[in-house]
């Protein structure tokens, strides 16, 4: 059996990282949808992996966000990146607004925010692993 296009794993992902692209920004669907000359309802698709991103919908979307066409792959191993795909949640808008405003801070006020959530995911019994040093930006 043919796998259809529509909800492919990968189409999912990608469909994830524009979402969370755009609630990272701040924009709703139908600003997204007027940045890229479409209707909010086909942003939903896209989102959702029921439709899949063109490549010319893949320029359009990294211009509109802001990010280069290869951050809608980041992440993507072929076929061996499907079952994360699944279990990978997106962001609420509340985390993004949280992401919006810890930017805004200077990068020592950043850093002791980090330690903090560290230090309480160790107290919870939680493996605390960040993913990457902060660069200062």
């Amino acid at each position: 059996m043919v796998r259809s296009a529509n909800n492919h794993p990968i189409n999912i992902r990608i469909g994830q990282r524009l979402h969370d692209r755009r609630i990272l920004l701040g924009l709703s669907q139908t600003m997204l949808g007027k940045r890229m000359g479409i209707s909010f309802q086909q942003v939903q698709k896209y989102e959702r992996g029921m439709n899949a991103l063109t490549a010319v919908r893949r320029v359009e979307a990294a211009e509109a966000l802001g990010v280069p066409v290869t951050y809608f792959f980041e992440g993507l191993v072929g076929e061996r990146a499907a079952p994360a795909v699944a279990a990978r949640p997106t962001l609420t808008g509340r985390e993004a607004r949280l992401v919006r405003e810890l930017q805004k801070l200077p990068h020592n006020v950043r850093a002791a925010f980090e330690r903090l959530v560290s230090s309480a995911q160790e107290d919870m019994g939680g493996a605390a692993s960040p993913d990457r040093e902060e660069t200062g930006t």
